[in-house]
């Protein structure tokens, strides 16, 4: 079927995760960063969105920081998307 991306030939695909919500928890925000990361190394690429409150954005700015030791890397969703 087609979509809006398809309209304007722009990349698309779909959420893998999202991470946080509303009334998220720590734990909560921390366990899907952690899936997160599971998805990508066994699927060789993963797309989370993220619900924009403060406390995944603090959590998220911190996981960032860690990616550099890990074996992923954060690329925007244009290059793994599909056209």
């Amino acid at each position: 079927p087609m979509n809006m991306a398809d309209g304007y030939r722009a990349p698309y695909d779909h959420a893998d995760l999202w991470i946080g919500k509303p009334d998220s928890t720590t734990e909560a925000v921390g366990a899907a960063l952690r899936q997160l990361e599971i998805i990508a190394q066994t699927d060789k690429s993963a797309i989370g969105f993220v619900t924009l409150n403060p406390l995944t954005i603090e959590m998220v700015k911190n996981w960032l920081a860690t990616l550099p030791g890990k074996t992923i890397t954060l690329v925007p969703l244009s290059a793994i998307a599909e056209n």
